[in-house]
């Protein structure tokens, strides 16, 4: 079964500050509690992440997932190039600056 699900929300930061903290791999663990652990397996030549290792629990499921990343100027897109219990995830942070 297909899902999907779309959130907005607003953060008093620059796009710039928000890509710098969502590339900070190590430190997701510590504000996202679905995630148990996350490490950069290898990088873009601007030190960005390419493909990072995750094990998140949601709902009472663990899944171990590499997720290969693809940044933009204001955004990030990631999908799971390989997971356990799941077909396939593509996730999508599109930074708007508020007027």
């Amino acid at each position: 079964m297909a899902v999907r699900a779309s959130r907005e929300v607003v953060i008093d930061a620059p796009p710039e500050a928000i890509l710098e903290a969502l590339a900070d791999v190590a430190s997701v663990p510590s504000w996202s509690s679905v995630h148990k652990s996350a490490e950069v397996i290898d990088t873009y030549d601007d030190g960005r992440p390419h493909h990072v290792k995750v094990t998140v629990r949601v709902l009472g499921i663990t899944d171990q997932e590499v997720l290969e990343y693809h940044w933009g100027r204001d955004w990030l897109v990631w999908d799971a190039d390989q997971t356990f219990q799941q077909h396939a995830q593509h996730v999508e942070y599109n930074l708007t600056p508020e007027p």
